[in-house]
């Protein structure tokens, strides 16, 4: 049986360069507390081609990692993506999670010193919330910082450090217990800050370039000698080990995912069918059919207590145990912002389902049981039709878009369920700006080789009557602000890529 890496974290973000700012809230120095002691020594790695990071590439090729002689070296010339708004680049350790205790990793600038910039991130979150602390060697300048959905803030920062001279090694750590932070450099604390907004989560290394985003200036580092320990009078942060060796560069690297076979329900969407039409509570979401297919758009919350913007109507009278729901999509409006859903396996209880879900603006996609982070690398095409599929056959979930297998994962907690399809507004809930999606031909299909009792089934309901204010008020699956409420860790595939 194929061996699937369950992550305990990702960040598929594109990391922008930060900006060298004085906050006048922030104390540029301070009196440190003294620090906690240390305990066992949990990870100790070379990184000289193994340990928790795996080697990726970014969509547009010009930034990479590779192991060389000496550590792993990540390289910065330019854009991750052709939308990104800055230029950088990480990978996250595979398996690796915490609440208390140390993170250090020795770096050194071999090109670039002038421009580059380096970060560890910690306390990260499947939804993207985390913990970054920066640093730039030629501007002496460190900044711990957080992101908590589409908000940061400065923690703590200091502009009179000699972070690391230009080819030097030196050790970054951060030390972590409950909500305060040490920030240290060659094993000696320079800042500290409390913090309650995370509690625990993973661990990434970025690196970065300031200035033009288009220009080819490179920026190398070098990271080796990765060290986590457990504080003297806390838990362990916990490790899981990822399979040895690289993914494949165009899909997951577990192999090819189930065939679909015979159809067990199709239709054009032209016309009221599968889909519920209506609009929810408050009138700011609706799905309708219009020429090309059924349309679904956002404008705002669905009801007042709503955390997000999105609507998820469940596609009725259809339960599928294995089989594959495939559907063609074109984002009309908003695309930047827009995060189509697929729930899966829904039990009918808010949470219970899992969630399929491709951010085509931003280049993620992800599998879990609620939220983020892999890289769509550029495959959903812009202004025209897409195909986006999910395949269940037991335990293994399968998402695919236009036709390439990207992401897989391995859980058995939901054995079957409904299914309902969704529409969320990424970023402010609150604006004006709506997004809207046009989804047609949908086709359910069985698994080759399932068993018969294991094939989809869909029960044609009782005609509806039209008009709004009755349907998608049913939300199913994760209630209408499940795509930005984490409950579950389950994540799909491979390391996140910045």
């Amino acid at each position: 049986m194929r061996f699937v890496t369950i992550l305990m974290m990702a960040v598929s973000v594109v990391v922008a360069a930060p900006v060298a700012s004085v906050s006048p809230s922030v104390a540029a120095a301070q009196e440190i507390p003294e620090m906690p002691p240390l305990g066992a020594l949990v990870v100790e790695d070379a990184l000289a081609g193994t340990g928790p990071f795996r080697i990726r590439t970014c969509p547009t090729g010009r930034n990479g990692m590779a192991f060389v002689e000496g550590g792993l070296e990540i390289k910065v010339t330019g854009r991750c993506t052709e939308t990104a708004t800055g230029t950088g680049f990480g990978v996250s350790a595979a398996g690796l999670t915490a609440a208390h205790g140390e993170f250090s990793i020795e770096a050194k600038l071999v090109d670039g010193y002038d421009r580059g910039w380096l970060a560890l991130s910690f306390r990260e979150q499947a939804n993207g919330d985390l913990y970054i602390l920066y640093l730039s060697p030629s501007r002496r300048w460190v900044e711990l910082r957080k992101a908590i959905g589409s908000i940061g803030a400065v923690v703590a920062e200091r502009t009179d450090v000699d972070v690391m001279g230009p080819d030097t090694w030196t050790r970054i750590g951060v030390r972590l217990e409950n909500q305060r932070f040490w920030v240290l450099l060659n094993d000696q604390p320079i800042v500290s800050a409390t913090d309650p907004s995370l509690a625990r989560g993973g661990f990434s290394i970025v690196a970065g370039r300031f200035g033009n985003p288009d220009d080819d200036a490179p920026v190398t580092t070098v990271w080796r000698n990765l060290r986590v320990a457990a504080l003297a009078h806390q838990p362990a942060p916990t490790v899981s080990q990822p399979p040895a060796g690289p993914p494949a560069a165009s899909a997951p690297p577990d192999g090819t995912p189930p065939a679909a076979g015979r159809v067990v329900h199709a239709e054009s969407l032209a016309e009221r069918g599968i889909i519920p039409t209506g609009s929810c509570r408050t009138g700011r979401g609706r799905g309708e059919v219009v020429g090309e297919g059924f349309l679904l758009a956002v404008r705002g919350k669905c009801t007042d207590a709503s955390v997000g913007a999105s609507v998820t109507p469940t596609l009725t009278g259809l339960t599928v145990p294995d089989g594959e729901v495939r559907f063609e999509f074109k984002v009309t409006n908003g695309y930047e912002r827009s995060n189509l859903l697929l729930g899966a396996r829904s039990t009918g209880e808010g949470s219970g389902a899992y969630v399929f879900a491709l951010w085509p603006g931003r280049g993620v996609a992800f599998i879990t049981k609620v939220t983020p982070g892999q890289p769509t690398s550029g495959l959903v095409r812009r202004d025209d039709w897409n195909t986006m599929s999910v395949r269940l056959h037991g335990p293994s979930l399968w998402l695919l878009v236009n036709d390439q297998a990207m992401l897989t994962v391995e859980d058995a907690t939901y054995p079957t369920g409904r299914v309902w399809l969704g529409l969320a507004k990424l970023d402010n809930p609150d604006d004006e700006d709506e997004v809207a999606v046009v989804y047609r031909n949908v086709s359910i299909a069985a698994i080759e080789g399932a068993p018969d009792d294991r094939a989809p089934t869909y029960v044609r309901p009782a005609p509806r009557p039209a008009g709004p204010g009755s349907d998608l008020t049913r939300l199913d699956g994760p209630a209408e602000d499940g795509a930005h409420t984490a409950s579950a860790s389950l994540v799909a595939s491979e390391p996140a890529t910045r």
